[in-house]
């Protein structure tokens, strides 16, 4: 799913860098993040390996990303963009405190 509305936007709008964030409902129940903690390492890699496949170089950091989904990228020398996922503030997420990101 993901892979396929990545592909959509880019085709949209090429030439133009698209960064994708996570919303409220990008996990299989709303505003939680993935359960357990095999499920949360396997289900960020496979989103980083659909928004950014290894022949982009968007990222500066994919094990942060992999972590808890939230990354930094440059798209020029003057502009730097913070992608934070927000999941982790939300106070309805029961699982932040089984896999907290903050020391990350």
């Amino acid at each position: 799913m993901f892979k396929n509305l990545t592909t959509m936007v880019e085709n949209k709008f090429p030439g133009i860098p698209i960064l994708p964030v996570f919303g409220n409902n990008d996990f299989s129940t709303n505003y939680q993040t993935p359960a357990n903690k095999s499920f949360h390492d396997e289900y960020y890699k496979r989103v980083l390996d659909a928004w950014f496949p290894a022949d982009k170089n968007e990222l500066k950091d994919k094990e942060t990303f992999k972590k808890g989904g939230f990354y930094s990228s440059s798209i020029d020398d003057s502009l730097e963009i913070l992608s934070l996922n927000s999941l982790y503030f939300s106070r309805k997420n029961e699982q932040e405190e089984k896999y907290p990101v903050a020391d990350t």
